[in-house]
């Protein structure tokens, strides 16, 4: 137990740093391209300028806030992370309907850097965001589960049981199926008997598939 703590609290802390970091990297990127202010912002109804400034100042104030409540209550703080999380995924698939193919202000303002310059900021942001997204749901799960489950009667969680086997059972068949067909030679495979039922575009039937089995 004191374990997984240590590991959430590094994780908050390792959160709420590179969340900090990518604040003040969006405030000190404005005075270096002033014309940010005068240019739409390829989603949002207001400047590019000001959607930096805001996402600085909100990523600044939700690190303070991740590590206020690290100390008091995790499962706040994970919200926040999951929250502010949500908040650029839905920016993000914005900026890529309404303007494809224009680069998003993940690190500050856009600049002419090279691809190579792009690509790295990209994967860094990515990377970011998919830290937070995982660490956050699973802490958070981890957190609720129990409450959950306990307030769920005997004949539903028996259920419940019951319905995670059955998925499981079904999520091995595949496997099942390509280790039997590894060692035994199959009168017919599932994609035969689906073949069987299928129709050329022209609506005649296909001809018989042939196949031959290898040990």
């Amino acid at each position: 137990m004191a374990t997984t703590r240590l590991v959430e609290r590094a994780y908050l802390l390792v959160v709420a740093s590179a969340l900090g970091g990518v604040g003040v990297l969006k405030l000190l990127s404005l005075p270096a391209a002033a014309k940010a202010f005068t240019t739409p912002d390829p989603f949002l109804p207001f400047s590019l300028g000001l959607t930096v400034l805001l996402g600085g100042l909100l990523e600044i104030a939700v690190a303070v806030a991740v590590l206020f409540w690290s100390r008091q209550s995790g499962i706040v703080s994970h919200l926040l992370i999951l929250w502010n999380a949500l908040i650029f995924i839905f920016y993000r698939v914005g900026v890529w309907l309404y303007a494809p193919g224009q680069s998003c202000p993940c690190l500050g303002v856009p600049t002419d850097s090279g691809d190579a310059a792009k690509g790295a900021s990209l994967l860094l942001i990515n990377g970011l965001l998919l830290l937070m997204l995982a660490g956050s749901l699973f802490f958070i799960t981890r957190a609720l589960l129990p409450l959950w489950l306990s307030a769920l009667s005997q004949v539903t969680r028996r259920r419940l049981r019951w319905a995670m086997i059955t998925l499981l059972v079904l999520a091995s068949v595949p496997a099942l199926q390509v280790g039997f067909v590894a060692f035994v030679n199959p009168p017919t495979t599932l994609p035969l008997v689906l073949r069987s039922f299928q129709k050329h575009p022209s609506g005649q039937a296909l001809p018989d598939a042939r196949y031959q089995w290898k040990s």
